[in-house]
């Protein structure tokens, strides 16, 4: 498929995404187009702002069967929307993840993948590339060795800075059709080198961007500096938007609507549960049905009803997020853009 035609064919849908939500209908008619696989919730680094280990469950990498299922149901519905490959863990510690992409990759799907960047060597950046992933996120946090292990509690600064650098040119090399961004999750803890990192980065990266504190259901070790951010208790809720197009796979065979359920609170199925997986099926299931319909209603009893409270969430208040319903409706144009436009590159 041409880039033009998949570009339009990914505006057709988001249009259809959203005039279907500004109707207020609780069944999606189009595939989530934020596609969530956490290939292990295992992690070398001890981040400040992430949960504590024990939030995680059971550590454990997801059987290659399972990535398969998944994939081979995308390439019957014809789903184009990109796997982001993240979840509780770092990707990169999964030794099938390369097999993972190519796997996609050959059947159309994109593959995007979010990574601290320690494990990214050499010859693991040239495979990914070679392999047709379509983005690289590095989450690095700091612009000093010294923040880095405040934030981390490790020292492997100069060797994630380093990892990046050698992507870039490894990227260059192969052609240059990975889109190479690098982000910072902004908090008391780094906000003094925002500046200087995003500075830096912008000269070498197709994106750099940071974001600010979240509590993760307040199951962050930062949870009460986030949730002070952006939440009054005269804010009402505005309904969150995630319900209409995020979908998240846990390593596990977990199917969770929301990607801060760290604790898998609130599960919608399991893929592994029977032989006739199905995709769209699972996606406007009842449980996605109720979720919306709480979320359109602002009355969130059904989410409490299931553990979840979506109603104390600080996400739906970031402003420049656009996860509040009337947020995501009102910026459509921003909303595709920054979804889509790494597909952009190397065109």
């Amino acid at each position: 498929m041409s880039l033009q035609a998949l570009l339009e064919k990914h505006l057709r849908l988001e249009i259809m995404r959203h005039e279907a939500l500004k109707r207020g209908e609780i069944v999606s008619p189009v595939p989530p187009n934020h596609i969530y696989i956490e290939p292990t919730n295992a992690c070398i680094l001890k981040c400040a702002m992430c949960t504590p280990p024990e939030a995680k469950g059971e550590l454990g990498f997801m059987d290659p069967a399972t990535w398969r299922r998944i994939i081979d149901s995308m390439e019957k519905h014809g789903i184009v929307a990109p796997v982001t490959m993240i979840g509780r863990g770092e990707p990169l510690m999964h030794k099938k993840i390369v097999e993972f992409v190519q796997y996609a990759t050959d059947r159309n799907v994109p593959c995007y993948i979010i990574t601290n960047g320690v494990l990214l060597t050499q010859q693991l950046a040239e495979g990914l590339v070679r392999a047709g992933i379509a983005k690289i996120q590095v989450s690095i946090h700091a612009h000093s060795p010294e923040t880095y292990k405040k934030i981390t509690g490790k020292d492997y600064f100069r060797q994630v800075q380093d990892n990046i650098l050698r992507l870039v040119e490894i990227n260059k090399e192969e052609g240059g059709r990975c889109f190479v961004a690098t982000m910072a999750c902004e908090s008391s803890l780094n906000t003094h080198e925002m500046v200087p990192f995003r500075e830096f980065w912008a000269q070498r990266v197709d994106r750099v961007f940071t974001t600010k504190l979240y509590s993760i259901q307040g199951n962050s070790k930062m949870a009460d500096e986030a949730k002070s951010l952006y939440q009054s208790p005269q804010s009402a809720h505005p309904g969150c938007v995630m319900p209409w197009y995020f979908f998240g796979f846990r390593w596990n065979g977990n199917i969770t609507p929301c990607p801060y359920d760290f604790s898998e609170r609130f599960v919608i199925g399991n893929i592994n549960e029977s032989d006739n997986f199905d995709f769209m099926d699972c996606w406007n299931n009842e449980k996605m049905l109720q979720l919306r319909k709480s979320h359109l209603d602002k009355d969130f009893s059904y989410c409490n009803a299931q553990g979840y409270k979506c109603a104390n969430c600080e996400v739906p208040f970031v402003e420049n997020e656009f996860k509040a319903i009337n947020r995501y409706l009102d910026n459509f144009p921003v909303v595709f853009s920054r979804q889509f436009g790494p597909l952009l590159k190397g065109e």
